[in-house]
C-alpha cells in the first residue's frame, strides 16, 4: 500500500477529502470503540484516513471501509474493506458495528437510509466529518433518526479536532443507559 505522512497540523492529501493530523487520529482513537467492536467507515474512498487510523491505533481499532468500487482503494488491506454494489447500496451487515463514520458523505439520503434501515441495538455512536457548511443538512437527520424520541442521545461538535478550519468533527453518542 502507498505511504503517507502524518503531522501535528491538518494536512490535505491528494487522495483524501479531510485534512488529516495526529490530533485527529488521537481523537478518533479515543472516541471510537476498541477491538473487538467494529467501526464502519461508510464511503471510505481511497481508505487513507481509515488505514492511517488503523496504523495509528496499533490495530486497537477494527475499522472496515465500505466502498462501491474496490479499484478506488489504495490504502486498506483487503480484509479491512467491504464492497457494496453501488454508491447507494447499503452494507447488508452494517448493524453489527458499534460505530459508523461518515467522512465527507455525498448524500443525506444515504446517511438517512442507513439510520432508518438498521436496528441500532449495537450502534453506540456515529462520527460525522465534513465541511462545516454541510453539517446543517445532516444534523436533523442524524438526531431524529438515530435517537428518535425514546432513546435519546448527545450530539456534539468536537472542537480543536485537528481538521482544517472549515471542517468539523461531530460525535453523536447514545445516552449511556441505552447502550
Amino acid at each position: 500500500m502507498a505511504c503517507y505522512t502524518i503531522s501535528e497540523e491538518p494536512t490535505h492529501h491528494s487522495d483524501c477529502c479531510v485534512a488529516i493530523s495526529s490530533r485527529l487520529l488521537d481523537l478518533l482513537t479515543e472516541i471510537l470503540p476498541r477491538s473487538p467492536r467494529l467501526t464502519l467507515s461508510i464511503g471510505s474512498g481511497t481508505g487513507l484516513l481509515e488505514a492511517a487510523l488503523i496504523d495509528w491505533s496499533n490495530r486497537r481499532l477494527i475499522i472496515r471501509g465500505v466502498e462501491a468500487s474496490p479499484s478506488i482503494n489504495k490504502y486498506l488491506e483487503p480484509e479491512d474493506l467491504a464492497i457494496v454494489g453501488t454508491t447507494s447500496t447499503l452494507y447488508v451487515i452494517a448493524d453489527i458495528a458499534a460505530a459508523w463514520m461518515f467522512v465527507y458523505p455525498r448524500s443525506t439520503n444515504l446517511v438517512s437510509r442507513y439510520l432508518r434501515l438498521f436496528d441500532h441495538e449495537r450502534l453506540q455512536s456515529v462520527v460525522w466529518i465534513g465541511p462545516r457548511n454541510d453539517w446543517p443538512e445532516y444534523e436533523e437527520i442524524i438526531e431524529t433518526t438515530l435517537f428518535g424520541h425514546s432513546e435519546g442521545g448527545h450530539v456534539e461538535e468536537i472542537h480543536d479536532a485537528g481538521v482544517a478550519a472549515y471542517e468539523m468533527v461531530v460525535l453523536c453518542r447514545k445516552n449511556i443507559e441505552h447502550v
